[in-house]
């Protein structure tokens, strides 16, 4: 700080400069009409900025800064990196028969790293169908009703399923639940308060519900899910519907947890060229994918989108920078794979980075 500079001068120039930086994170989320947002950046070296808006209840309760939302499929990126520690520990492997570890045969034979790249020759028709009513058969009978006509390996096709799938294989290998062995990896070492059911969220006052926007709908009641029972025995063959999108975390630890993905479980962010027998370039990593164009420089994250809400979490390795975008509900608008409202509060933060810390 100058020496010419009064403190509390210094204070109240800071205070104001991260006030325009929210509005400027703000007014790129605006033409989407969020319910309630919670954004995040942090370049190495650097104190992350946060920035906050609208309601996490409606009428009832606004986002804060250390509010918890379900942060949809990119909540994959950790299935990902808890399945590739247990590679790692030589409790699964990326390209033997699935069969194996589950002790049922899974025909055509799918490999975790295809279903890890979403070349596993899985549909979610059946697997969707059955969560719209509530009748979910065990994993046995469900894969075989879900198989694509073409071999595994030749084709990339999002699978939510495929993601249930890595998920049941890392709680069969760990012999704990999901849930249980994810927390025990990421979060509870580092005192992060998160988990794929509200019903273990310590502060269930911080829990964001969402919402379908326009309209402001009540689409997923956190508040209330985190009032019920859970069923707490380790079940690889019922537990598949857990990974693919139903972590809740807050931005700040997001953020961090991100970090330190990039940080410690680097073997996520290989880039699988030609994945098996597909031609090409894929994009891919290992439950994570590589945007070039979206942001105006190469980043590897995931976005995710459910219940109105999407979530966006992004890291820019040539920059040493990290951002995260959590929301509740939003207008729903997607080109080139790309939801416009992520994009858009992504692209904002990375310029708010870049005028105050430089690239």
């Amino acid at each position: 700080m100058p020496r010419n500079v009064h403190p509390v001068a210094a204070l109240a120039l800071r205070a104001r400069r991260l006030l325009q930086r929210n509005q400027t994170v703000a007014e790129a989320l605006a033409p989407f009409g969020p319910m309630g947002w919670c954004a995040g950046i942090m370049k190495e070296g650097r104190e992350p900025m946060f920035f906050f808006g609208g309601e996490a209840v409606q009428g009832e309760r606004p986002v804060e800064r250390d509010t918890i939302f379900r942060i949809a499929s990119v909540s994959k990126m950790f299935g990902a990196a808890a399945a590739l520690r247990l590679v790692r520990a030589g409790k699964l492997t990326l390209d033997g028969d699935i069969s194996d570890v589950f002790g049922f045969r899974v025909t055509p034979a799918i490999t975790l790293r295809q279903l890890l790249t979403h070349t596993a020759s899985l549909r979610d028709g059946v697997y969707d169908a059955a969560l719209e009513s509530g009748n979910l058969p065990p994993l046995n009978e469900l894969l075989p009703k879900s198989f694509a006509g073409y071999a595994p390996g030749t084709r990339y096709s999002y699978s939510n399923l495929g993601a249930g799938v890595a998920g049941m294989l890392v709680e069969k290998a760990s012999g704990m639940l999901f849930d249980d062995y994810v927390r025990s990896q990421f979060f509870l070492p580092y005192g992060v308060d998160a988990s794929f059911h509200p019903q273990r969220i310590r502060d269930a006052q911080r829990l964001a519900n969402c919402y379908e926007m326009p309209g402001g709908q009540l689409s997923y009641h956190a508040v209330a899910i985190a009032k019920e029972p859970l069923d707490e025995q380790p079940n690889p063959l019922r537990h598949y519907i857990v990974p693919a999108g139903k972590l809740m975390i807050s931005a700040p630890n997001l953020l961090a947890c991100v970090r330190r993905l990039w940080l410690e479980d680097r073997d996520m962010f290989v880039h699988q060229k030609g994945i098996g027998s597909v031609p090409g370039d894929s994009g891919r990593g290992l439950g994570c994918s590589m945007g070039i164009d979206a942001f105006g420089c190469t980043t590897w994250g995931h976005q995710g989108n459910a219940y109105g809400a999407i979530a966006q979490a992004w890291i820019a390795p040539e920059r040493q920078t990290y951002a995260v975008l959590l929301t509740n509900g939003v207008k729903q608008r997607s080109v080139g794979g790309f939801n416009l409202a992520g994009q858009s509060a992504i692209c904002a933060l990375l310029d708010t980075a870049e005028a105050a810390w430089g690239r």
